[in-house]
């Protein structure tokens, strides 16, 4: 799938798209996350990426703290990863996210079950301007926070 040559559409995910988030989800990496995706989507910034209207990407959170959000997953289906689709669906859940909360935290482990071999995505975190705050031999996490100076008002 060529990705540059096609528009993609970006919007907020909703309980219609948990069929199709679930079943690709399931193809890639052999989880189901069905189970808690219903309330994640209602109660917290979750977006979603389409192109043709089919979803080939999504995000979606819970929080971390009562001013700050977990990014939970953020998922690029296979052929379309390393085109910046996974940046601009960062970008938009961002914005969907700093419109209530002060931070984004996401943990990117290589013991999350698989399917498919793991491998971290700090480069993909680095460059989208996420710090990493804590290593270990298998997990990273890394935290973003608004940025005052685009806040209304601030100096």
């Amino acid at each position: 799938m060529l990705v540059s040559s096609q528009t993609v559409n970006l919007r907020r995910a909703g309980a219609s798209d948990i069929a199709d988030m679930s079943q690709l989800f399931m193809f890639y990496s052999g989880r189901d996350i069905s189970a808690n995706l219903q309330q994640y989507i209602d109660q917290y910034p979750a977006a979603l990426a389409e192109i043709e209207g089919r979803i080939v990407g999504f995000a979606y959170s819970r929080t971390f703290a009562p001013d700050v959000l977990e990014l939970l997953n953020i998922f690029v289906k296979q052929d379309c990863q390393n085109s910046g689709l996974g940046s601009k669906l960062l970008r938009f859940f961002e914005s969907l996210a700093f419109d209530h909360y002060q931070g984004v935290v996401a943990v990117n482990s290589l013991l999350y079950a698989s399917a498919r071999n793991k491998r971290f995505a700090s480069n993909f975190y680095l460059k989208n301007q996420y710090d990493t705050i804590l290593t270990t031999e298998n997990s990273r996490i890394y935290a973003k926070q608004r940025n005052a100076v685009d806040e209304p008002g601030t100096m």
